[in-house]
């Protein structure tokens, strides 16, 4: 099926990498990988002021998202070590959403520039995100954290 008619599915890992996470001179990259080929790789610096793990992640998932959209997929499978960006996907997102983007103790969510884009992409392109075991034996998720490491050096 040609992913141009747009209806088909494309699997890609994802990652973001922060050094000095937390500190004002933290710098942060991202990366996707997509192991069937169907894409090229993508690697980079993240963008904006605020640079944190959680938003390299963040970054990583709605870049993945667009450029699948962008191509003329319905629908995208994206795997990452992640365990704050599948659960905030998964399990989060919609009761943020439902309260207005406010945590259970009424506190606003961070990073819910990045979610409220994640979750608008979500309209337009089925996304399924999962966790997979960082740092392990998984090839492409090996490459994903490359790229990302890559992407934070090209500052």
């Amino acid at each position: 099926m040609s992913h141009r008619q747009g209806r088909s599915h494309i699997e890609c890992f994802t990652d973001g990498a922060v050094s000095n996470n937390g500190n004002p001179n933290a710098r942060g990259g991202f990366g996707i990988h997509f192991p069937g080929g169907e894409m090229r790789d993508v690697k980079g610096p993240l963008p904006g002021p605020v640079q944190t793990n959680n938003r390299a992640e963040y970054h990583a998932i709605i870049e993945a998202q667009n450029r699948a959209r962008s191509a003329g997929y319905d629908s995208i499978k994206i795997s990452t070590d992640s365990q704050v960006a599948s659960r905030s996907v998964n399990e989060w997102l919609p009761k943020w959403k439902e309260n207005g983007f406010r945590t259970s103790t009424g506190r606003p969510v961070a990073d819910q520039d990045l979610l409220k884009r994640m979750e608008k992409n979500m309209r337009t392109i089925k996304t399924e995100v999962s966790h997979v075991r960082g740092h392990g034996e998984n090839a492409s998720n090996k490459m994903a954290d490359s790229l990302a490491r890559q992407g934070r050096r090209n500052q």
